[in-house]
This record gives structure tokens, C-alpha cells and sequence, in this order.
């Protein structure tokens, strides 16, 4: 009975090693294709010493305005 409880937890164990270190891997992208896009930093200038800013949340005006 003992041996059956440890083959038990050690079946367990095994399998939640495995799984762990199944999520290590590093999976590369499907394609190796260079990115055609290019990024345009200054594509929005703001007028002056303007900076862009974030935004947090948007909540919607009860009247829908």
C-alpha cells in the first residue's frame, strides 16, 4: 500500500515537472519574413512644445454627447 501511495506521488510529481517546463519553451513566429512596415516616429507632429499625452479611461456622457 505504501509503495502504490509513493508510486502515486511520484507519478504526480513527474507530471507537474514536465508540464512546467513544457511552458519554457520559446516558440519562434511561423514566418521569418521582414516586417514591411516601417515606423515613422515623427508622422504626428503637435504644434509648438506640445507632448501626446495618455489616456487612462473613457467613460461615456450619460446622454450619449
Amino acid at each position: 500500500m505504501l509503495t502504490q501511495h509513493k508510486a502515486r506521488w511520484a507519478l504526480a510529481s513527474l507530471l507537474l515537472i514536465s508540464g512546467g517546463l513544457q511552458a519554457q519553451l520559446t516558440i519562434n513566429p511561423t514566418n521569418e519574413h521582414p516586417n514591411p512596415y516601417d515606423a515613422d516616429t515623427n508622422y504626428f507632429d503637435l504644434p509648438g512644445d506640445r507632448e501626446w499625452g495618455s489616456t487612462s479611461a473613457v467613460d461615456i456622457d450619460p446622454d450619449g454627447e
